[in-house]
């Protein structure tokens, strides 16, 4: 077996495109559909987060990702973080990284994030 690396490079607006294309069916939509309670839904889900072969910081990005709305309409860290019972200050640090490459944007006069 090869331990070659293999990199796959895909623009913001690619990535941006798969999430939203995926964000109503499949995995990500079952995680979204949990989640009026963050806690309850990782704990519904705990045998997945406990599988090695998963990152839990990388699903709970995605859910994050997921939780944005789909028409671009803008949403504050304070809201997002009660929708899914997150701390504010952990939120907030996902959404910076998802903004830092591009996936989210983020308008300085409303202080709110949205997809690009």
């Amino acid at each position: 077996m090869s331990s070659r690396a293999v990199t796959i490079e895909l623009s913001a607006a690619q990535v941006g495109e798969v999430v939203r294309a995926t964000s109503d069916t499949g995995d990500i939509a079952a995680l979204r559909a949990q989640l009026i309670d963050m806690h309850a839904a990782l704990a519904g889900d705990l045998e997945r987060m406990r599988d090695s072969r998963m990152s839990g910081s990388l699903l709970v990005g995605l859910v994050v990702l997921a939780s944005f709305p789909p028409d671009g309409s803008q949403v504050r860290i304070s809201e997002l973080a009660r929708t899914l019972s997150m701390n504010p200050s952990t939120l907030r640090r996902y959404v910076l990284t998802l903004a830092s490459v591009g996936l989210l944007g983020r308008d300085p006069r409303t202080r709110g994030f949205r997809l690009t």
